[in-house]
């Protein structure tokens, strides 16, 4: 996986990257107050240390490179394409990221300044990783303190985002889960909970027939077609 970094245009941007920082725009339609428990989707990244969430956040764009690359159809563009990896890179890694609770809620202005891209570009980008599972939000608004009378009760705060890893294609699900532990999960333990458990800073030797295992799971979700469980839904805006 190619190393890159936003250099000093993330450093410049971490004074910005303040908690419901709100954009200039009005009010979107299916929005909660950023203190409504609608709103509260931040989740830990990884187990919410800084060591291992740098693991997890490095394999879950690794995930997603592979994806792009396996599930591409002959004749069609890449389902994700590297603009939008560029911009998954971009939140994964965003100045000022607080691993511990995942609290993650760039303006999109903040997105277009660390890669360069147009704001279509990164909407676009947004909606192609929210289709495919890798990305999800909630719209928020938050009061002004106007009274009656004096202006909008309410005004648009950015989107918050957060990673669901249940909605990934189950292909992607399955190679994360082998990038997080070169085992299988201990007995009693469901696969959502080793998708959503903390890394461990040391790994157990693998036990060669739980390995044979995963192969021949891997080379199973190999021969599948490349249909998703994400349910799109490609008239949404963010």
């Amino acid at each position: 996986m190619t190393a890159w970094s936003f250099g000093s245009v993330a450093d410049r941007l971490v004074a910005n990257n303040k908690p419901g920082r709100r954009t200039e725009e009005p009010v979107r339609r299916h929005s909660y107050d950023v203190n409504d428990r609608r709103a509260q989707v931040f989740r830990p990244i990884g187990d919410g240390t800084k060591v291992g969430a740098m693991r997890w956040r490095d394999r879950y764009l690794q995930t997603a490179e592979e994806y792009d690359r396996q599930m591409k159809k002959k004749g069609e563009r890449h389902p994700l394409g590297a603009n939008a990896l560029r911009v998954l890179k971009a939140l994964l890694w965003l100045p000022g990221l607080d691993f511990k609770t995942g609290r993650l809620e760039p303006a999109i202005a903040t997105i277009q300044d660390l890669t360069g891209y147009a704001r279509k570009t990164v909407v676009d980008a947004m909606r192609r990783l929210k289709d495919h599972g890798f990305l999800n939000w909630v719209r928020r608004t938050e009061k002004t303190g106007n009274e009656p009378g004096e202006g909008p009760r309410v005004k648009q705060a950015t989107n918050a985002y957060f990673f669901d890893l249940h909605r990934l294609h189950k292909r992607a699900q399955m190679r994360l889960a082998q990038l997080l532990r070169k085992c299988m999960p201990a007995a009693g333990t469901s696969t959502a909970d080793s998708l959503e458990g903390a890394e461990v800073a040391r790994e157990p030797a693998c036990d060669p027939k739980l390995a044979s295992i995963l192969a021949r799971m891997e080379a199973a979700f190999e021969g599948e077609g490349a249909s998703s469980d994400t349910g799109r839904n490609p008239g949404e805006e963010l």
